[in-house]
C-alpha cells in the first residue's frame, strides 16, 4: 500500500512541477474571472463588470431567461470549447510522457524492485495521470459555481457535474494514449496518434449528428406535415360529400393529390436516411462518446432550469410562433414563418432524440471501450521486459 501511495504522490509531484500545469490553471482562472464579468441589470446584460450594457429585454435582471443564458454559456461555450477541447489537449500534452519516462531510464526497475505487482503499478500510474484533469476541473468548477451564485442568485450545483464528465472524457482518450505509450515507448508519436484518434471520433460523431439533424429528422418533419395535410383534406372531403357539395370535394381532392405525392416523396427520404443513420448510431455504440458525454452537463442544467435550448433560442428570436394555419390557408402564412416553424420543429425533435439516450448507456459503453483498451495496454506492459 505504501508503494502505491508513493507512486501516486510521485505522479502528483511530477504534474504540479510542470509549467504547463500552472499555465492551464491560470487560463482556467482567467476564464472564471471573465465569466464573472457578465451581469444583469434593469436594462439588460452587462459585460466587463458593468463597463458596457446591451439592452436586451429578455435578459434583464430577474428575468426567467437569465439562468438558462448563463447555463448555455457554461455548457456550450466553457465546457464545450475550453474544458472539452483546450484543457484536455493541454492535459494530454502534460501526461503524454508519464509512461514513456517511467519505462525508460530504469525508473520502472526501481519501482518493481519493491514488492508491487506490475498490474498495480500500471493502474496506479494511470490514475496518477487523471490527477491533472481532476485538480484543474475541480478548481475551475468551484469558481464557476461561486460566479453563478453571485450573478444569478442560485446555487447551480449542476455545474459540478462537469468535474466527473471532463475527467471521463479525458480518461477515454488517456487510455488510448497509454496504449500507444506502451507500444511505442515514445511521447510525441503517442500524443499525435491519440489526437488523430480523437479527431476520428469527433468526425464520426459529427457525421452521425448531420445524418440525424440535417437529413433524417427534416425528412420526418416534412413527412409528418404532409401526412397531417392529407388527413385534413380527407376529413374535409368527407364533409363536402356529406353536404352534397361536389365542387368543393373536387377542389379538395385536387389539392390533396399534390400533397399525397409530396408525402410519398418525403417517405422515401425517411426510408433512405433512417437505416443509414441507424448504422452510424450503432457504430458509435462501440466507441467512446466524447461529445455525448460532454452533453450530459447541458442536459442536467436544462433539467434544473426547466427550459431546453430550443425553447430558449425560440424566445430570443421573438417568442413562440402562433399555431399553424389549416392546410388550405397555409399560403396565407409568410414563407419566413413557415421556415421558422419548420426549423424550430427540427431543432426540438433533434434535441428530444438526443436527450432520450440514457446517461448510463453513453458512459457505460464508453467505459467498456476504455476498459478493453486498458486491459490490452496492461497486458503489454506486464509482458514487456518481464
Amino acid at each position: 500500500m505504501s508503494a502505491v501511495l508513493a507512486i501516486l504522490v510521485d505522479s502528483y509531484r511530477e504534474l504540479i512541477a510542470k509549467k504547463l500545469f500552472w499555465f492551464v490553471l491560470a487560463i482556467s482562472l482567467l476564464i472564471v474571472v471573465s465569466f464573472g464579468s457578465i451581469g444583469f441589470n434593469d436594462r439588460g446584460i452587462s459585460i466587463g463588470y458593468g463597463l458596457h450594457t446591451f439592452e436586451v429585454e429578455l435578459l434583464r435582471e430577474g428575468s426567467p431567461y437569465v439562468v438558462p443564458f448563463m447555463d448555455m454559456i457554461f455548457a456550450s461555450g466553457i465546457v464545450g470549447l475550453w474544458l472539452g477541447w483546450g484543457a484536455i489537449i493541454l492535459a494530454l500534452v502534460s501526461t503524454a510522457e508519464i509512461f514513456p519516462n517511467f519505462l525508460a531510464g530504469g525508473a520502472i526497475d526501481l519501482v518493481l524492485s519493491k514488492p508491487v505487482r506490475r498490474t498495480t503499478v500500471f493502474f496506479t500510474k494511470y490514475l496518477g495521470g487523471l490527477l491533472f484533469v481532476l485538480l484543474q476541473v475541480a478548481i475551475f468548477c468551484v469558481g464557476t459555481l461561486l460566479v453563478m451564485r453571485w450573478r444569478v442568485g442560485e446555487w447551480r450545483w449542476g455545474v459540478l457535474l462537469a468535474v466527473p464528465v471532463i475527467v471521463l472524457i479525458f480518461s477515454y482518450l488517456y487510455s488510448v494514449m497509454v496504449l500507444f505509450n506502451v507500444l511505442t515507448r515514445s511521447t510525441l508519436p503517442s500524443l499525435v496518434l491519440t489526437i488523430l484518434a480523437w479527431l476520428g471520433l469527433f468526425t464520426l460523431a459529427t457525421t452521425e449528428g448531420i445524418l440525424l439533424g440535417q437529413l433524417r429528422i427534416p425528412a420526418e418533419v416534412d413527412r409528418d406535415a404532409y401526412a397531417k395535410r392529407v388527413e385534413w383534406y380527407e376529413d374535409r372531403i368527407e364533409e363536402a360529400v356529406a353536404a352534397d357539395d361536389g365542387d368543393l370535394a373536387a377542389r379538395y381532392r385536387a389539392r390533396m393529390r399534390g400533397d399525397a405525392a409530396s408525402l410519398d416523396e418525403t417517405q422515401r427520404r425517411v426510408d433512405k436516411w433512417t437505416p443509414i443513420h441507424e448504422a452510424a448510431r450503432l457504430t458509435m455504440l462501440l466507441l467512446p462518446k466524447t461529445s455525448a458525454t460532454g452533453g450530459l452537463v447541458q442536459r442536467r442544467l436544462q433539467s434544473d432550469s426547466g427550459m431546453t435550448m430550443t425553447q430558449f433560442m425560440a424566445a430570443m428570436q421573438g417568442q413562440e410562433l402562433p399555431p399553424p394555419p389549416p392546410p388550405d390557408a397555409v399560403e396565407e402564412e409568410s414563407r419566413h414563418d413557415q421556415r421558422r416553424r419548420r426549423e424550430q420543429e427540427i431543432l426540438r425533435r433533434t434535441e428530444e432524440y438526443q436527450n432520450r439516450q440514457p446517461w448510463w448507456m453513453i458512459i457505460g459503453s464508453s467505459l467498456l471501450f476504455e476498459a478493453a483498451v486498458l486491459l490490452i495496454a496492461c497486458f503489454i506492459f506486464v509482458r514487456r521486459d518481464s
